[in-house]
């Protein structure tokens, strides 16, 4: 790992003594295993010459320098392909005067240099949502497949991205053997981030093509790593998604707009847009990785904000490990919830207070109320953040939930604390605002996402494998809502037919929801989780 780290810097020019010792001891599968899955191997093969050279002494078997090099060719052939449509993209797109914005991976050549370093599998499109229904029609018309099992028209996509968090939709073209993708984002939305002002600040480059500015490219490279951060509860449920890849980004970004003069430009932009805790909480861990590199002036300070990101001393989870060597971390993690989440250990806390069904009288007919306690968090709040999930002792917010049944219907109760809700008025789904979300046995593939609507037309929608685009709206939902002093009440149905779950006596089913705030400061959302090892337990009886 510290090899790997040390080899994908771009400035590369020797190792460190005892680095170079690791190197002579190194398990060469598991190297090319973590540069392949980090997406670093192209900057790993130009350094790997510079240290062989320098290092004669040192023995890397033929074989793997080899593979090394004949994965590298491949991943330099497809980058050809990705940047020869993009230039036949743009040369489209400008002809029918149309303003198109590639981002992330592609963008990046500026920082990287001519040479191919940074790998990237895809073209990321930013457009204004106004252009979605002439991209789509343009998009057709030259060869590309929208991947929808669907039919959809340019107007329809364009009524359907307004309830998308980012990507609009992916399109698919094959050339010459290799598949082109396509994932076109909306400017007004980027997982809950605005980046119109990015768009709008755009540059044209000689090229024709649209890039970010050098800073907003930056502050963009710290909120996709910190949307990407392998947190505690993206680890459990298999969501792999960062790589060494994001932290690359944003450490050869800084020092190119640091050789370029403009940091102060860069604070003033950070301040404006009131983004220093996420591009601080990002740096530190790229100066985790890689060493110090910034300098440490008004808004960028770096500060060691994320150290044990695990909200119980007994298991702490380092972010290094969550990053490198994630299956192994959730194996940990299992074994660790597993021996929390008993029983005995449950009863130890739960309250024995029912909610008076009687209140509701719609549920009165055949419903059976089941010796489930009603459970009150007290400090159990967790809140998923940039940097993990932590205990906030001092949060006002608490929740307290009971659950019934019949056959035919879950039925949940949930008081909570909270004065401020961001509830929606739209009839539709809408990412941009507080919601519930229930999972049961941890099958993120079908997410049930409640959104509560200040017209009183609440919904709740079914997420099959995080495509949005495909939500299925649960009709048989039946929902309560209603405000008190302090907060708020929520009584909703799930019926079982949608969860995939035949509820049967003395088995168990794991129960998880959490909710969704929105954050109008950071421009993001932040999830208080209710995952905790003690209170996930239902038992049917």
């Amino acid at each position: 790992m510290k090899v790997l780290i040390e080899l994908s810097r771009l400035d590369f020019e020797t190792l460190e003594p005892e680095t170079i010792r690791l190197c002579g001891k190194m398990d060469w599968d598991e190297f090319l295993r973590l540069a392949v899955k980090q997406k670093v191997m192209l900057v790993i093969e130009k350094n790997l010459d510079i240290f062989i050279n320098n290092n004669p002494q040192v023995h890397i078997p033929y074989v793997y320098l080899m593979k090394i090099r004949v994965l590298s060719k491949g991943l330099r052939d497809r980058l050809k392909a990705i940047d020869d449509e993009i230039e036949r993209l743009f040369q489209i797109f400008n002809h029918n005067h149309l303003k198109v914005v590639l981002f992330k991976g592609a963008s990046m050549k500026k920082i990287y240099g001519e040479e191919y370093f940074r790998i990237y599998n895809d073209i990321d499109l930013l457009v204004d949502l106004y252009d979605v229904e002439r991209i789509h029609d343009i998009l057709l018309q030259h060869q590309y497949i929208y991947d929808s099992d669907e039919i959809v028209n340019g107007k329809i996509l364009e009524e359907k991205c307004r309830q998308v968090f980012n990507c609009i939709g992916n399109y698919i073209r094959i050339s010459e053997g290799i598949t082109l993708k396509i994932d076109l984002h909306k400017a007004d939305c980027y997982n809950t981030w605005n980046l119109q002002d990015f768009y709008k600040g755009a540059v044209k480059e000689v090229s024709g093509i649209y890039n970010f500015g050098l800073v907003d490219g930056f502050i963009f490279s710290c909120y996709h790593a910190w949307h990407h951060y392998p947190r505690v509860v993206c680890i459990r449920l298999g969501s792999y998604l960062a790589s060494l890849k994001d932290y690359m980004d944003i450490r050869e970004f800084y020092l190119y707009i640091k050789r370029m003069g403009l940091l102060t430009h860069l604070y003033r932009r950070i301040r404006l847009l009131d983004c220093d805790t996420i591009v601080n909480n990002m740096l530190y861990l790229t100066e985790r990785l890689y060493g110090t590199f910034c300098e440490r002036k008004d808004v960028v300070t770096c500060e060691p904000t994320v150290e044990n990101d695990h909200m119980d001393s007994l298991l702490t989870s380092y972010f290094e490990r969550r990053l490198f060597y994630p299956k192994q971390e959730r194996e940990l993690l299992k074994v660790y919830y597993s021996n929390k989440n008993t029983m005995s250990v449950l009863g130890e806390f739960l309250e024995s207070a029912f909610f008076d069904k009687r209140v509701y009288d719609e549920y009165n007919n055949e419903l059976f109320w089941n010796a489930i306690h009603s459970y009150y968090s007290q400090e159990n709040i967790f809140f998923d953040e940039p940097y993990g999930t932590i205990i906030r002792k001092n949060f006002d917010f608490s929740f307290c939930f009971s659950l019934g049944w019949n056959e035919e219907d879950l039925i949940i109760k949930i008081d909570i604390s909270d004065k401020f809700p961001f509830w929606g008025q739209e009839d539709f789904y809408n990412p941009i605002q507080d919601c519930i979300k229930f999972i049961f046995n941890d099958d993120w593939n079908k997410v049930f996402t409640l959104q509560i609507k200040s017209n009183g037309r609440h919904a709740m929608f079914i997420d099959n494998k995080g495509d949005v685009l495909r939500l299925k709206r649960v009709e048989e939902n039946v929902t309560y809502f209603n405000t008190k002093e302090g907060g708020y009440s929520v009584i909703t149905s799930i019926p079982w037919e949608y969860t995939g779950i035949i509820p049967k006596k003395n088995e168990k089913t794991y129960f998880y929801f959490n909710i969704i705030k929105y954050n109008k400061r950071m421009m993001c959302t932040e999830t208080i989780i209710f995952d905790d090892k003690k209170h996930r337990l239902v038992k049917l009886k």
